[in-house]
């Protein structure tokens, strides 16, 4: 009797990874072919929506890294916890800050994650500082937006740099330009 229930668990445990396993495969191809239905279907029937990939990326950063946007507010949505850290330590805010994704921003802070806006990493990176080194219209708008959530645009990191000190976008340069003129008063 002792046989059959190791054999029955061992065959359990065997199908339940397989079973986690095309999850994990079905998900990562939802978000590198943008396919939302495909992402919720996965959920619905997968993991938890904060399981990680073996990259150790969250399903969240790996949507905002494959620029999949209609997928922040259904993951916010399912639970997903924003202040979740990649490898690197950088959470997703930062990490859509970094790349320019202000649409991005704009659906988490409408889930409440303004906070997570004023997050300082370990080496005194502000969210604005991810922003500013960007050098697209997108970071532009990043910097506008988290300007508009008062975030500081002249904070110093560990190195003593601020967010202008990164900038390479002449645009973002004007924008914190001005905005540090406005602390300053």
């Amino acid at each position: 009797m002792k046989s059959v229930m190791w054999n029955f668990i061992v065959v359990l445990c065997l199908v339940s990874g397989v079973f986690c396993g095309r999850v994990e495969d079905r998900m990562m191809t939802a978000i590198m072919h943008n396919d939302l239905d495909e992402m919720v279907e996965s959920i619905a029937y997968g993991p938890d929506v904060n399981f990680r990939f073996p990259n150790d990326d969250t399903v969240l950063l790996a949507a905002i890294r494959e620029d999949m946007t209609g997928a922040i507010g259904y993951l916010l949505g399912a639970g997903m916890m924003i202040e979740q850290h990649n490898h690197y330590e950088m959470s997703a805010v930062a990490y859509a800050a970094s790349l320019g994704r202000h649409e991005m921003l704009q659906i988490m802070a409408d889930f409440g994650a303004v906070n997570h806006f004023h997050d300082v990493t370990d080496e005194g990176w502000t969210t604005m500082h991810y922003a500013a080194a960007g050098d697209t219209e997108d970071h532009a708008r990043t910097v506008e937006l988290l300007l508009r959530h008062d975030v500081p645009a002249a904070a110093e990191n560990h190195q003593g740099q601020t967010p202008l000190d990164l900038a390479t976008n002449e645009y973002v340069r004007v924008i914190l330009e001005e905005a540090t003129r406005g602390e300053e008063l």
